[in-house]
Protein backbone atom coordinates (compact mmCIF):
# COMPACT_ATOMS: atom_id res chain seq x y z
CA UNK A 1 0.00 0.00 0.00
CA UNK A 2 0.97 3.87 -0.36
CA UNK A 3 0.61 5.98 2.72
CA UNK A 4 -0.12 9.82 1.43
CA UNK A 5 -0.49 13.24 3.10
CA UNK A 6 0.25 12.12 7.38
CA UNK A 7 -0.07 14.17 10.34
CA UNK A 8 1.24 13.30 12.73
CA UNK A 9 0.09 14.71 16.48
CA UNK A 10 1.84 13.63 19.58
CA UNK A 11 0.27 14.06 22.73
CA UNK A 12 2.44 13.54 26.04
CA UNK A 13 -0.09 11.64 28.54
CA UNK A 14 0.74 10.14 32.54
CA UNK A 15 2.39 6.52 31.95
CA UNK A 16 -0.69 5.33 34.87
CA UNK A 17 -3.27 6.41 32.23
CA UNK A 18 -2.21 4.41 29.50
CA UNK A 19 -1.02 1.62 31.28
CA UNK A 20 -4.44 0.91 32.86
CA UNK A 21 -5.84 0.71 29.24
CA UNK A 22 -3.51 -1.76 27.50
CA UNK A 23 -3.79 -5.68 27.20
CA UNK A 24 -2.45 -7.98 30.14
CA UNK A 25 1.27 -8.84 28.73
CA UNK A 26 2.13 -4.67 26.97
CA UNK A 27 3.50 -2.31 29.03
CA UNK A 28 4.07 1.35 28.16
CA UNK A 29 6.91 2.22 26.53
CA UNK A 30 8.02 5.92 27.50
CA UNK A 31 9.88 8.85 26.37
CA UNK A 32 11.04 11.40 28.98
CA UNK A 33 9.01 9.78 31.56
CA UNK A 34 5.54 10.45 29.56
CA UNK A 35 3.83 7.89 27.48
CA UNK A 36 2.05 9.37 23.85
CA UNK A 37 -0.55 9.28 21.96
CA UNK A 38 -0.53 9.73 18.33
CA UNK A 39 -3.35 11.21 16.47
CA UNK A 40 -2.54 10.68 12.74
CA UNK A 41 -4.94 11.34 9.71
CA UNK A 42 -3.85 10.05 6.33
CA UNK A 43 -4.38 8.34 2.53
CA UNK A 44 -3.89 5.11 1.77
CA UNK A 45 -3.84 3.95 -1.71
CA UNK A 46 -2.87 1.23 -3.79
CA UNK A 47 -3.84 -1.37 -1.52
CA UNK A 48 -3.52 -5.40 -2.44
CA UNK A 49 -3.16 -8.01 -0.46
CA UNK A 50 -0.97 -11.49 -1.96
CA UNK A 51 -1.14 -9.05 -5.44
CA UNK A 52 -5.09 -8.96 -5.46
CA UNK A 53 -6.04 -5.01 -5.53
CA UNK A 54 -9.29 -5.46 -7.59
CA UNK A 55 -11.41 -5.85 -4.25
CA UNK A 56 -10.20 -3.03 -2.80
CA UNK A 57 -11.05 0.72 -3.27
CA UNK A 58 -8.46 2.67 -5.17
CA UNK A 59 -8.03 5.20 -2.04
CA UNK A 60 -9.86 6.13 1.12
CA UNK A 61 -9.03 7.57 3.92
CA UNK A 62 -7.58 6.61 7.34
CA UNK A 63 -7.67 7.86 11.27
CA UNK A 64 -5.64 6.37 13.81
CA UNK A 65 -5.22 6.60 17.74
CA UNK A 66 -2.26 5.11 19.08
CA UNK A 67 0.25 4.95 21.44
CA UNK A 68 3.71 3.25 22.25
CA UNK A 69 4.52 -0.74 23.96
CA UNK A 70 7.16 -3.01 24.91
CA UNK A 71 6.06 -6.94 24.54
CA UNK A 72 9.11 -8.60 25.91
CA UNK A 73 11.02 -5.15 25.54
CA UNK A 74 10.50 -4.86 22.22
CA UNK A 75 8.86 -1.91 21.21
CA UNK A 76 5.89 -1.52 18.77
CA UNK A 77 2.59 -0.03 18.38
CA UNK A 78 -0.67 -0.43 19.81
CA UNK A 79 -3.61 0.61 18.08
CA UNK A 80 -6.61 2.34 20.92
CA UNK A 81 -8.65 2.55 17.01
CA UNK A 82 -8.92 2.98 13.63
CA UNK A 83 -11.06 4.50 11.49
CA UNK A 84 -11.50 4.34 7.65
CA UNK A 85 -13.87 5.95 5.29
CA UNK A 86 -13.55 2.21 3.34
CA UNK A 87 -16.06 0.13 4.46
CA UNK A 88 -14.29 -2.98 2.72
CA UNK A 89 -10.80 -1.93 4.54
CA UNK A 90 -12.75 -1.71 7.69
CA UNK A 91 -13.91 -5.89 7.16
CA UNK A 92 -10.76 -7.11 5.53
CA UNK A 93 -8.33 -5.51 8.19
CA UNK A 94 -10.50 -6.47 11.20
CA UNK A 95 -10.61 -10.03 9.34
CA UNK A 96 -7.04 -10.37 8.37
CA UNK A 97 -5.07 -8.27 11.30
CA UNK A 98 -7.58 -8.42 13.85
CA UNK A 99 -7.32 -4.57 14.06
CA UNK A 100 -9.90 -3.05 15.38
CA UNK A 101 -11.23 -0.27 12.53
CA UNK A 102 -14.40 1.39 12.56
CA UNK A 103 -16.12 2.73 9.80
CA UNK A 104 -16.45 6.57 9.54
CA UNK A 105 -17.15 9.40 7.05
CA UNK A 106 -14.15 11.52 6.08
CA UNK A 107 -12.46 14.39 4.07
CA UNK A 108 -9.10 15.07 3.68
CA UNK A 109 -7.62 17.64 1.54
CA UNK A 110 -4.29 19.31 0.80
CA UNK A 111 -4.47 22.61 -1.35
CA UNK A 112 -1.15 25.00 -1.18
CA UNK A 113 0.26 23.67 2.08
CA UNK A 114 -3.26 23.52 3.82
CA UNK A 115 -3.79 20.58 5.26
CA UNK A 116 -7.64 20.03 6.24
CA UNK A 117 -9.32 16.41 7.49
CA UNK A 118 -12.89 16.00 8.86
CA UNK A 119 -14.20 13.06 10.50
CA UNK A 120 -17.78 12.11 11.00
CA UNK A 121 -19.57 9.22 12.32
CA UNK A 122 -22.60 7.81 11.17
CA UNK A 123 -24.83 8.55 14.16
CA UNK A 124 -22.96 11.68 15.39
CA UNK A 125 -22.47 15.51 13.44
CA UNK A 126 -18.37 16.40 12.40
CA UNK A 127 -16.88 14.80 15.76
CA UNK A 128 -12.91 15.35 14.39
CA UNK A 129 -11.57 18.58 12.61
CA UNK A 130 -7.82 19.20 12.20
CA UNK A 131 -6.07 21.87 10.03
CA UNK A 132 -2.67 22.77 9.53
CA UNK A 133 -0.12 24.67 7.56
CA UNK A 134 2.51 22.69 5.66
CA UNK A 135 5.77 24.36 6.10
CA UNK A 136 8.87 24.03 3.46
CA UNK A 137 10.84 23.13 6.90
CA UNK A 138 12.14 19.42 6.66
CA UNK A 139 12.81 18.25 10.08
CA UNK A 140 16.14 16.06 9.86
CA UNK A 141 16.12 15.15 13.50
CA UNK A 142 14.17 15.07 16.26
CA UNK A 143 14.63 12.25 19.34
CA UNK A 144 10.50 12.34 19.87
CA UNK A 145 9.48 12.06 16.36
CA UNK A 146 12.33 9.41 16.25
CA UNK A 147 10.91 7.49 18.88
CA UNK A 148 7.14 7.93 17.39
CA UNK A 149 7.70 6.86 14.11
CA UNK A 150 10.73 4.47 14.28
CA UNK A 151 9.20 1.13 14.67
CA UNK A 152 8.20 -1.77 12.13
CA UNK A 153 6.04 -3.43 14.53
CA UNK A 154 2.50 -3.22 16.05
CA UNK A 155 0.39 -5.35 18.29
CA UNK A 156 -2.93 -7.04 18.60
CA UNK A 157 -4.29 -9.29 21.44
CA UNK A 158 -6.13 -12.41 19.24
CA UNK A 159 -7.56 -15.22 20.97
CA UNK A 160 -6.65 -13.64 23.80
CA UNK A 161 -2.72 -14.07 23.02
CA UNK A 162 -0.69 -11.07 21.65
CA UNK A 163 0.40 -11.04 17.97
CA UNK A 164 2.77 -8.68 16.38
CA UNK A 165 2.45 -7.34 12.75
CA UNK A 166 5.63 -5.91 11.13
CA UNK A 167 5.56 -3.43 8.44
CA UNK A 168 8.49 -2.33 6.09
CA UNK A 169 9.18 1.26 4.20
CA UNK A 170 11.51 3.74 3.52
CA UNK A 171 12.47 6.13 6.16
CA UNK A 172 10.47 9.22 6.33
CA UNK A 173 10.95 12.72 4.97
CA UNK A 174 9.03 14.97 7.55
CA UNK A 175 8.15 18.54 7.13
CA UNK A 176 7.13 20.56 10.10
CA UNK A 177 3.76 21.76 10.29
CA UNK A 178 0.76 23.93 12.67
CA UNK A 179 -2.01 23.41 13.83
CA UNK A 180 -4.23 26.00 12.88
CA UNK A 181 -7.58 23.80 14.09
CA UNK A 182 -7.72 20.69 16.18
CA UNK A 183 -11.17 19.61 18.01
CA UNK A 184 -11.81 15.80 18.17
CA UNK A 185 -14.33 13.18 20.78
CA UNK A 186 -11.56 10.67 20.31
CA UNK A 187 -8.95 11.59 22.88
CA UNK A 188 -9.02 14.61 25.34
CA UNK A 189 -7.48 16.77 26.68
CA UNK A 190 -5.77 18.04 23.56
CA UNK A 191 -2.14 19.25 24.22
CA UNK A 192 0.48 18.37 20.98
CA UNK A 193 3.74 18.51 21.82
CA UNK A 194 6.17 20.00 19.70
CA UNK A 195 7.03 19.45 16.48
CA UNK A 196 3.90 18.51 14.46
CA UNK A 197 5.34 17.19 11.73
CA UNK A 198 4.16 16.34 8.03
CA UNK A 199 4.62 13.13 5.55
CA UNK A 200 3.64 13.56 1.71
CA UNK A 201 4.09 9.56 1.79
CA UNK A 202 5.84 6.00 1.64
CA UNK A 203 5.55 3.21 0.26
CA UNK A 204 4.59 0.37 3.33
CA UNK A 205 4.80 -3.76 2.95
CA UNK A 206 2.89 -5.68 5.78
CA UNK A 207 3.31 -8.92 6.75
CA UNK A 208 0.18 -10.75 8.38
CA UNK A 209 0.27 -11.46 12.22
CA UNK A 210 2.52 -13.73 13.88
CA UNK A 211 2.40 -15.00 17.91
CA UNK A 212 4.39 -11.87 19.62
CA UNK A 213 5.89 -14.62 21.90
CA UNK A 214 6.85 -18.18 20.15
CA UNK A 215 5.01 -20.80 21.19
CA UNK A 216 6.85 -24.35 21.39
CA UNK A 217 5.70 -27.47 22.54
CA UNK A 218 7.73 -30.03 24.62
CA UNK A 219 7.80 -33.22 24.23
CA UNK A 220 9.09 -36.62 24.90
CA UNK A 221 11.55 -37.13 22.01
CA UNK A 222 11.96 -40.67 22.83
CA UNK A 223 8.37 -41.83 22.43
CA UNK A 224 6.84 -43.19 19.78
CA UNK A 225 3.75 -41.65 20.44
CA UNK A 226 5.01 -38.21 21.27
CA UNK A 227 6.52 -37.91 18.06
CA UNK A 228 3.54 -39.16 15.58
CA UNK A 229 1.76 -36.54 17.71
CA UNK A 230 3.88 -33.92 16.89
CA UNK A 231 3.64 -34.66 13.41
CA UNK A 232 0.22 -34.84 12.94
CA UNK A 233 0.39 -31.41 15.01
CA UNK A 234 3.12 -29.88 12.09
CA UNK A 235 0.04 -31.00 9.31
CA UNK A 236 -2.46 -29.30 11.37
CA UNK A 237 -0.25 -26.04 12.03
CA UNK A 238 -0.96 -24.89 8.70
CA UNK A 239 0.36 -21.37 9.13
CA UNK A 240 3.56 -23.07 11.26
CA UNK A 241 3.08 -20.64 14.05
CA UNK A 242 4.07 -23.49 16.16
CA UNK A 243 7.56 -25.14 17.27
CA UNK A 244 8.72 -27.82 19.09
CA UNK A 245 11.29 -29.21 21.27
CA UNK A 246 12.23 -32.28 23.03
CA UNK A 247 11.92 -31.93 26.78
CA UNK A 248 15.74 -33.18 27.41
CA UNK A 249 16.97 -30.68 24.83
CA UNK A 250 18.61 -27.11 25.23
CA UNK A 251 15.83 -24.91 24.12
CA UNK A 252 13.84 -26.35 26.96
CA UNK A 253 16.38 -25.31 29.30
CA UNK A 254 16.56 -22.24 28.23
CA UNK A 255 12.97 -21.67 28.77
CA UNK A 256 13.70 -21.88 32.29
CA UNK A 257 10.52 -24.12 33.31
CA UNK A 258 9.26 -24.60 36.75
CA UNK A 259 10.56 -26.78 38.96
CA UNK A 260 9.34 -30.24 39.35
CA UNK A 261 7.21 -30.08 36.09
CA UNK A 262 5.14 -33.90 35.79
CA UNK A 263 6.60 -36.36 33.22
CA UNK A 264 4.16 -35.00 30.33
CA UNK A 265 3.86 -32.81 27.38
CA UNK A 266 4.78 -29.06 28.23
CA UNK A 267 3.32 -26.00 26.16
CA UNK A 268 4.65 -22.28 26.33
CA UNK A 269 3.30 -19.63 25.10
CA UNK A 270 2.77 -15.33 26.04
CA UNK A 271 0.64 -17.12 28.79
CA UNK A 272 3.47 -19.07 30.98
CA UNK A 273 4.04 -22.76 30.50
CA UNK A 274 1.07 -25.30 30.94
CA UNK A 275 1.71 -29.31 30.89
CA UNK A 276 -1.00 -32.48 29.91
CA UNK A 277 -4.74 -31.70 29.24
CA UNK A 278 -4.19 -27.85 29.55
CA UNK A 279 -1.06 -27.86 27.45
CA UNK A 280 -3.01 -29.61 24.73
CA UNK A 281 -5.97 -27.49 24.97
CA UNK A 282 -3.83 -23.90 24.71
CA UNK A 283 -2.47 -25.84 21.71
CA UNK A 284 -5.83 -25.45 19.88
CA UNK A 285 -5.56 -21.16 20.24
CA UNK A 286 -3.56 -21.63 17.13
CA UNK A 287 -4.55 -24.57 15.13
CA UNK A 288 -7.35 -23.64 12.08
CA UNK A 289 -11.04 -22.97 13.18
CA UNK A 290 -12.23 -26.27 12.33
CA UNK A 291 -9.65 -27.66 14.81
CA UNK A 292 -10.58 -25.04 17.42
CA UNK A 293 -13.81 -26.73 18.31
CA UNK A 294 -12.24 -29.39 20.13
CA UNK A 295 -11.59 -26.45 23.63
CA UNK A 296 -15.51 -27.95 23.92
CA UNK A 297 -13.58 -30.70 25.70
CA UNK A 298 -12.74 -28.20 28.33
CA UNK A 299 -16.38 -28.46 29.79
CA UNK A 300 -15.74 -31.60 30.85
CA UNK A 301 -14.49 -32.17 34.39
CA UNK A 302 -10.82 -31.33 34.40
CA UNK A 303 -9.75 -34.53 36.87
CA UNK A 304 -11.75 -37.12 34.27
CA UNK A 305 -9.39 -35.52 31.43
CA UNK A 306 -6.46 -35.50 33.41
CA UNK A 307 -7.14 -39.09 33.99
CA UNK A 308 -7.64 -40.01 30.61
CA UNK A 309 -4.47 -38.38 29.90
CA UNK A 310 -2.45 -39.85 32.53
CA UNK A 311 -3.32 -43.43 31.38
CA UNK A 312 -2.40 -42.70 28.13
CA UNK A 313 1.20 -41.20 29.48
CA UNK A 314 1.54 -43.82 31.45
CA UNK A 315 1.26 -46.56 28.36
CA UNK A 316 2.92 -44.52 26.12
CA UNK A 317 6.39 -46.80 25.55
CA UNK A 318 4.47 -49.73 24.73
CA UNK A 319 4.55 -47.61 21.47
CA UNK A 320 7.24 -48.47 18.98
CA UNK A 321 9.76 -45.90 18.33
CA UNK A 322 8.86 -43.34 15.14
CA UNK A 323 11.47 -43.80 12.80
CA UNK A 324 10.15 -40.83 10.79
CA UNK A 325 11.82 -37.78 9.15
CA UNK A 326 13.73 -35.76 11.94
CA UNK A 327 15.02 -32.52 10.09
CA UNK A 328 11.97 -29.82 10.08
CA UNK A 329 13.24 -26.29 11.12
CA UNK A 330 10.55 -25.97 13.23
CA UNK A 331 11.89 -28.54 15.44
CA UNK A 332 14.31 -27.19 17.71
CA UNK A 333 17.00 -28.25 19.66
Amino acid sequence: MTWEHLLFINIPVSVNRIQAQLPEGMRVDAWNGSAYVSLVPMRLKNFTVKKISWLFNPHFYEFNLRTYVLVNNRPGIYFFSLDASSLPEVLGARGLFNLNYRFRNMQLSLQEKRFSFTMRSALLKANTQICAEITDEPLNTNPLIEFCTQRDTYYVVKRGHIYKGTVQHPPWKFYKARITQLQTQVFSPLHPADPVVFSYGTNVFAQFLKPAVQPIVFFDGQCGLCNRAIRWLMVLDRKQQLRFAPLNGSTFKAAEPPAHLPDRIVFKDDQGFKDGVNALLAVLDYLPWYIRGLKIFKALPQAFLEGIYDRIARNRNLCRPYLGKQSDFRILD
